[in-house]
């Protein structure tokens, strides 16, 4: 799905029988700047921490696939980058994904681009 999440928020308040399949309400999903706030206040140790825990509830197997993609904010005016204080214009996040359970092992973020084999070190 090509989509970003704000779109996938205002889909799923609209579709009534998908959000019925999946029990939740039409106000489970946090606004988009709720969520975007929350990753500020928390420390990345405690973002770690949870995909840690996460990884090894989805019983990892013996292959793994890494992804990169990057998020450009060329989109957002120059008036909101300044207000926002935000000057970096392209992020790359790099995941370490299980082939069997497709669970997220690893996330990386960075605004300089190492090599994808190089990430973390």
């Amino acid at each position: 799905m090509d989509a970003t999440y704000r779109e996938i928020v205002d889909w799923a308040s609209e579709m009534d029988r998908v959000r019925g399949l999946l029990q939740l309400s039409r106000t489970a999903f946090p606004a988009p700047s709720t969520l975007y706030r929350s990753f500020e206040r928390v420390p990345m140790s405690v973002w770690r921490g949870f995909l840690r825990e996460s990884a090894t509830i989805c019983d990892p197997g013996s292959h793994g696939a890494i992804d990169a993609t990057f998020f450009d904010r060329e989109t957002a005016s120059k008036h909101y980058q300044h207000r926002s204080d935000r000057h970096i214009r392209t992020l790359k996040t790099t995941a370490l994904v299980d082939t069997d359970s497709c669970a997220i092992l690893d996330l990386h973020c960075s605004a300089h681009w190492p090599h994808d084999t190089q990430t973390g070190r």
